[in-house]
């Protein structure tokens, strides 16, 4: 009785499989097989759709790297009575750029200026064109893209700081770099009159005329950035 009824289900169980009774292992193999094949349908697929997703936000970055060229081409011109020397926004929109883009792309925006002056396109407040490089301002543009990079470096580490001491980090961090921006700028102008000019300029004549007189113009325009920072990233989508 017990042979019969093994007998009996082993038909059935054959007769369910088609006939034919399947290895286990087959079993795994297949269902291997499987799982390798949705893989290999779904990999391309994540990589299809991390592709689309990266080419909107360049297509941002790039919108924003224009942008911020525009604002500093036009920034540049823009100058305000002060004493004892007027103030030119242009590093006004240098700050921003440094605030608003990532250290890369706020480089980026002020190579891609100082780039269109020394091209010929007259951006600089005395034209342009490869000659401008003996121009004693010369080496405030020069600085500009070091400038921007620093700003937003600067910040975007400043998650370190509880959030109220944020806000004196971003003014003091813009102030410093901006200073060294300046700096720059006067010892460009120092060499060029002294060994290229053959001039008789002191270097302390230099930092009085190029740096100190400037600091004042500096601190108006560092608490300016940071400010409308503040303001325009809760309601513009202008940070990458």
């Amino acid at each position: 009785m017990n042979g019969f009824g093994e007998k009996k289900g082993a038909a059935l169980f054959d007769e369910k499989d088609g006939g034919k009774a399947q290895d286990p292992a087959e079993k795994d193999g297949e269902r291997a097989e499987r799982e390798e094949g949705g893989e290999s349908t779904a990999a391309p697929a994540c990589e299809q759709g991390g592709a689309r997703a990266r080419r909107p936000r360049r297509a941002r970055q790039v919108a924003l790297i224009a942008l911020f060229v525009a604002v500093t081409v036009v920034c540049g011109f823009i100058k305000i009575p002060m004493q004892p020397v007027a103030m030119s926004l242009l590093t006004l929109a240098t700050a921003l750029a440094g605030c608003f883009l990532t250290p890369g792309a706020a480089a980026l925006s002020q190579v891609i200026y100082v780039a269109m002056g020394l091209l010929g396109i007259p951006v600089f407040t005395a034209g342009g064109g490869p000659g401008y490089v003996l121009q004693p301002s010369f080496g405030f543009l020069l600085t500009l893209p070091l400038m921007a990079a620093g700003i937003s470096f600067a910040v975007r580490h400043d998650k370190f700081l509880p959030p109220k001491a944020r806000f004196l980090w971003r003014h003091a961090a813009s102030l410093f770099i901006s200073l060294l921006q300046l700096l720059g700028g006067t010892f460009y102008y120092y060499l060029l009159f002294r060994y290229y000019m053959h001039s008789d300029l002191t270097l302390p004549a230099a930092l009085m005329s190029c740096f100190v007189l400037f600091i004042p113009s500096a601190i108006i325009k560092s608490v300016v950035s940071v400010a409308l920072f503040d303001i325009l990233k809760k309601r513009l989508p202008l940070q990458a």
